[in-house]
This record gives C-alpha cells, sequence and structure tokens, in this order.
C-alpha cells in the first residue's frame, strides 16, 4: 500500500495547533493578542484532529488482521503494550503536565483494539452512543465541575480512585465520554479509500453539512437556550461550540472539521509533494514533537517567568506577554520543521517514535540469511518511505510492505 503522506502533513498541522492552544493555556493568557485569538480559533479542534488521525492510523496498522486471526491476535498484543507505553508514560509526567493527552490516548487504544474487527458501521454507531453518553450523564445529575478549579485550572484529586476515573470517563480535558467518539470516527475514516479523489469527494459530501450544521446549532442554541430562562453562562456551556463541556455539536462539528482537514491535505500532498515535504516530516514525528513542546517549550517559559513553579497553575504577570509567546512558538516551529526534515532524511522514525516501537513490538524471528530479509523502508527525501526489497521478492514481483504513517503510535 503506498504511503499516504497527506496524513503526515494533517499531523503537522495537529501538532502546531496544539501547541498554539496548550502554550497559552499554561499562561492563563485569554487576552494574549494574536496568540491568544489562535488559541481561541483551534481550541479543540486541533486535538480532535490528532485523535482523529489517530484512529486512522489504528486502521491503517490493522488492515490485513481484519481478515486474518492471527494477525488480528498479534497486532491487537502489540497494540495493548503500546497503549500501556503511552499510559505509563502520560501518568508519569503528569506532574509536569496536567494537560496531558497521552494517558488518554493508551485507553483509546486499549479500547480500540477490541474494536479493530468489527464492521464500519457499528464503529460509527458507538462513536454516536459515546458522544450521547456525555449530555445523557449530565441530564442524569453527575457534576461535571467535581474536582475543578476553574479559575486555575487545576484538578484537585486526580490521584485518588474517584477522581481518577471521573477525570479518565467523564470531566477531564480529553475524556473518554465523548472523545473516544473521535478516534472511532478515524477508525471508520481509515477503512475508506482515502487515495481515491472520487472517495474523497464523496466523504465531503458528508462532512461539510456536518461542520456546517454543528456550527450552527454551536452558535444559536446559546440564545435560545437564554430565551427559555436558562442562565446566559450555563446556556453558553451546554449549547456552544466549545470543547468545555464537550457537547454533541462540539463533538460533530470538531469531527467533521478534521475529517475536511484530512481530505485537504491528502489532496495538497498529491499534488505538492515536493512543497509539503518538510511539514509531512514533522508529521511524521508527531510524538517526539508532542514531548518536545513541553519539555523545550512550555518548561522553559515557565522557568524564566515563574521560577520554581511548574504546572496548569502558573499564570505570571508579562509584559506584552502575547508578543512573547507568539514569538516563542514560533522559534519553536521552525526549529521543529528544520529539525524533522534534517532527521528524516538520514531516519525512517523519530527518536521517541523509534524507542516506542523497539520497547513494544516483538521480535521477528531471526531470519536464514541475509537473502532472506525481505523488505525493508529507508527514508525517502520526499517524506514516505522507500521500499528495498530483496533479490527474490524483486524477482516475485511481490511490493515491499509499507505500513501507513509511521508518525503515530499505532504504527
Amino acid at each position: 500500500m503506498q504511503r499516504l503522506t497527506g496524513l503526515d502533513l494533517a499531523r503537522a498541522l495537529a501538532i502546531f495547533g496544539m501547541v498554539a492552544v496548550n502554550v497559552p493555556l499554561v499562561f492563563s493568557a485569554q487576552d494574549t493578542g494574536l496568540a491568544g485569538e489562535v488559541a481561541q480559533l483551534v481550541a479543540g479542534r486541533a486535538a480532535a484532529l490528532f485523535v482523529v488521525l489517530a484512529g486512522v492510523g489504528q486502521s491503517l496498522m490493522t488492515r490485513r488482521a481484519r481478515t486474518d486471526p492471527e494477525r488480528a491476535r498479534r497486532d491487537r498484543r502489540v497494540i495493548l503494550r503500546r497503549a500501556l507505553f503511552l499510559g505509563v508514560w502520560g501518568l508519569a509526567w503528569y506532574p509536569l503536565w496536567p494537560a496531558d493527552i497521552l494517558h488518554y490516548y493508551g485507553v483509546w487504544m486499549a479500547a480500540a483494539a477490541l474494536l479493530f474487527t468489527v464492521s464500519t458501521r457499528r464503529l460509527l454507531a458507538l462513536a454516536g452512543a459515546v458522544t450521547l453518553a456525555f449530555p445523557a450523564l449530565l441530564l442524569a445529575g453527575v457534576d461535571y465541575e467535581s474536582g475543578w478549579d476553574w479559575s486555575t485550572l487545576t484538578y484537585t484529586g486526580f490521584w485518588t480512585v474517584d477522581g481518577f476515573l471521573r477525570n479518565l470517563l467523564f470531566n477531564g480535558l480529553h475524556p473518554v465520554l465523548p472523545w473516544f467518539a473521535f478516534f472511532l470516527a478515524g477508525m471508520g475514516l481509515g477503512r475508506q479509500e482515502l487515495a481515491s479523489p472520487h472517495a474523497r469527494r464523496r466523504l465531503a459530501r458528508w462532512a461539510v453539512p456536518g461542520w456546517l450544521g454543528a456550527e450552527a446549532v454551536g452558535w444559536l442554541a446559546p440564545s435560545g437556550l437564554v430565551a427559555l430562562g436558562l442562565d446566559p453562562e450555563l446556556a453558553a456551556a451546554l449549547g456552544g461550540r466549545g470543547p468545555i463541556p464537550p457537547m454533541p455539536q462540539y463533538v460533530v462539528g470538531a469531527g467533521a472539521l478534521a475529517v475536511l482537514v484530512v481530505l485537504a491535505c491528502l489532496s495538497v500532498a498529491e499534488r505538492r509533494a515536493r512543497l509539503v515535504v518538510p511539514l509531512v516530516h514533522t508529521g511524521q514525528l508527531a510524538l517526539t514533537h508532542y514531548a518536545s513542546h513541553v519539555v523545550l517549550l512550555v518548561a522553559p517559559l515557565v522557568v524564566l517567568c515563574a521560577p520554581g513553579e511548574l504546572g496548569l497553575d502558573v499564570a505570571p504577570v508579562l509584559p506584552a506577554r502575547g508578543a512573547v509567546l507568539g514569538t516563542a512558538m514560533g522559534l519553536w516551529g521552525g526549529l521543529t520543521i528544520w529539525f524533522s526534515h534534517a532527521w528524516r532524511r538520514r531516519r525512517s522514525r523519530g527518536p521517541l517514535e523509534q524507542a516506542m516501537r523497539t520497547l513494544t513490538t516483538p521480535r521477528p524471528p531471526a531470519a536464514g540469511g541475509r537473502g532472506d530479509a525481505g523488505a525493508r523502508a529507508r527514508p525517502s527525501r520526499w517524506g514516505g518511505s522507500r521500499p528495498e526489497t530483496s533479490n527474490e521478492g524483486a524477482r516475485s514481483g511481490c511490493p515491499a510492505r509499507t505500513d501507513g504513517p509511521r508518525s503515530d503510535p499505532n504504527q
């Protein structure tokens, strides 16, 4: 299967969007000029795109396993190991980075490992059920604000059993209900013929009305709820377009927008392959860059601006803080693209991507000899992987296997 570099391009956009949200969030920078405006624009959308792409990656990884029970068992074990890896990582650095998405990611992956053999229709039906489960719990009286101090975005009781499960399943920053719906939608998307322009146009005909309809509901519903006598602040939360709380109109709108971004990136990468190579390489190191934006961008800014304090409760008063944060993010972004391009011209995977793969993928049986080495992949300067086949494979005409976008932790 030919590598779909447009998925890597979309993943790069998702990473940059998440950084544009996370950095102002850490500094409570809602009024930081351009940086704050960008954060408000992409809040919840970039992370949703990241999760949808994770689901796409898992579908690409398991596409053969859906018809091969033995391979399904093998792939399921690999996915569960990677889910454990990401979950442990996310929890280990939670004291440093309370906005972590990786421990949620590990749970989504583990749940999806049990579902990749079910039909696409059932996946989408489950995504709908997960989306509606959240407002159902609200209507049942479950307290969404339990544990939160919204003025500092800190969560009390995370390390207790009740607090951890409540945060993970219901009222965290990316809870299973309803964020798992994005992952499931991505799994369904990954089963489509994404390399086909006709299939992309067909998907867009569904995604555009979904996005516009959900956005319209998000704009109109708050005023309608106020007219019915609801408190304006509560009406904005329940009827709005934002990710907190994640109501159905947000899930549908952000999910449909993510699909449209993926489709657009596939088309751009297909038509302007050489032009987008640096961004494609950046997307292929998504896990590495997610870690680097915390360690190399957020942490130094916090240390410089508020020595001795880390976490989301940091809100230092900076002169021209919007300009400071915007400049820092711009420098990090430029260095990220440069590093990714340089790294991928020499190696096939990013540092953390390779580390996770090494720790979680069982070693294949020893080959009988050099000629039996089978298909390997080495870096291509244009962002994909250039297959290297053994002499036997070349004579048989069998193509080397490429497993889709390697930047995804599922690969």
